[in-house]
């Protein structure tokens, strides 16, 4: 009885529970939804997302994933894997989550067309680019946007500045095969507006640009009005005596005149968008069109370039006045600036849309050997902003192939003389 009761109490299984346990899901596999994203345009996008699978081939809804690309001057990519094209070429997009990677290529062929850029600024109120390393980012902008080589300036300055002038052209010799330097916008048009110097000195002065590497004078400004309290108005005859100086020099040094002038066809009370964001304007500008009429007659060896044509700040830059100017004027120059600001004018050279006027594309059929494109972009590396560049490349593709290829490359190397043009 005893050895029963002892059998039932050591019958049953006396050995430990065996303990079960998930294993912790790792990733290790990723599945994009495409390998390969090609694009036609620039700053265009597409959405790219990844699929994260564990070592039991489940899905792991929560797994992070870091993006990266290759080459970020071709494309980029979100935390969120939304690519965005920069430039032409090729880069690689890869999907990383724990050890697990994966991989789309990305190829950006936009078709951009080829220009010079004759107006470009490296310096303004945002700041300075003259070192080697902003000069790299902004050639890589450049060449996002089609920009062969650039023409680097001062915006017209009141005062004069030596040191700037220096600086633009320094900055240019360190990248002789992409820019080129034009000079007086901080010595010679202050000089101008100042009326103090001597000739003789204005003259060693120009000679000094020349001996720099300047290709032209500029930006001189007849009239710019101010686009803020920080920013000057400035107002002179075309024809003034300092004008009709500059443009002997010029013909002297072979070089041209980059000019500003908000056209005026008679004294007219100043565009309230100036008056409003300004103190510097004054409530009336004047009349300015006879008068460069004179100064393009005084000297007609002078090659003239009149900057920012077809944008239009005063209700008066027109295409049939522009025609009527260069039927005139065989020394006149046209400086194309393809954006409706500020005023949203119905005279502007395109439309709210980018798209050209028609009366302005019959200007430039019209003359097209006497038309340059200025995008008046602020180069300051990778804070430029490319708008600019962005509606110059736009406007060069509503043309003709071939009159996009002689204004954006082939008028620049004969109006400028300059020793390099665009590679085709």
């Amino acid at each position: 009885m005893v050895f029963s009761l002892l059998l039932w109490s050591c019958g049953g299984d006396s050995s430990p529970t065996a303990s079960t346990s998930t294993p912790t899901p790792v990733a290790t596999s990723i599945t994009l939804s495409v390998t390969s994203l090609s694009f036609n345009s620039l700053g265009a996008t597409s959405q790219i997302s990844a699929t994260v699978k564990d070592q039991n081939d489940a899905t792991m809804a929560s797994a992070t994933v870091t993006w990266a690309t290759s080459d970020a001057a071709v494309a980029t990519v979100s935390v969120g894997g939304l690519v965005t094209s920069v430039a032409d070429g090729t880069a690689t997009i890869t999907a990383m989550s724990g050890s697990a990677s994966a991989t789309a290529t990305t190829t950006v062929s936009s078709g951009n067309r080829l220009w010079i850029d004759t107006h470009a600024h490296p310096v303004g109120l945002p700041g300075t680019c003259f070192t080697e390393s902003c000069l790299d980012a902004t050639i890589e902008i450049m060449e996002a946007y089609g920009v062969e080589r650039a023409l680097l300036m001062n915006p017209p300055s009141l005062k004069v500045r030596f040191d700037q002038e220096d600086a633009i052209a320094e900055a240019v010799a360190l990248r002789p095969d992409r820019f080129y330097y034009v000079g007086g916008g901080a010595s010679l048009n202050g000089m101008i507006h100042q009326g103090t110097r001597s000739e003789a000195t204005f003259a060693n002065m120009a000679q000094e640009l020349i001996e720099a590497g300047a290709v032209g004078f500029g930006e001189t400004a007849s009239l710019h009005l101010s686009y803020s309290d920080k920013h000057a108005f400035e107002e002179i005859s075309p024809n003034s005596e300092w004008f009709r100086v500059l443009a002997d020099l010029a013909v002297t040094h072979d070089v041209v005149i980059d000019m500003h002038m908000d056209v005026v066809v008679e004294t007219k009370t100043t565009p309230g968008f100036f008056t409003a964001r300004s103190n510097n304007n004054p409530s009336e500008i004047h009349g300015n069109i006879n008068d460069f009429k004179l100064l393009l007659d005084y000297n007609t060896e002078a090659r003239i370039v009149w900057a920012h044509v077809g944008r239009d700040t005063t209700g008066d830059m027109r295409a049939q006045l522009v025609g009527n100017m260069l039927a005139a004027h065989d020394n006149l120059y046209i400086q194309v600036h393809p954006l409706n600001v500020p005023l949203h004018s119905q005279n502007a050279i395109v439309d709210e849309e980018g798209i050209i006027r028609t009366e302005w594309l019959q200007v430039l059929e019209d003359y097209p050997t006497r038309v340059v494109m200025g995008s008046d972009v602020f180069f300051l590396g990778g804070e430029t902003k490319t708008r600019p560049l962005a509606a110059t490349q736009s406007f060069l593709q509503q043309l003709s192939e071939e009159l996009a290829y002689q204004i954006g490359c082939e008028n620049p190397v004969a109006i400028y003389k300059l020793s390099a043009g665009c590679s085709r």
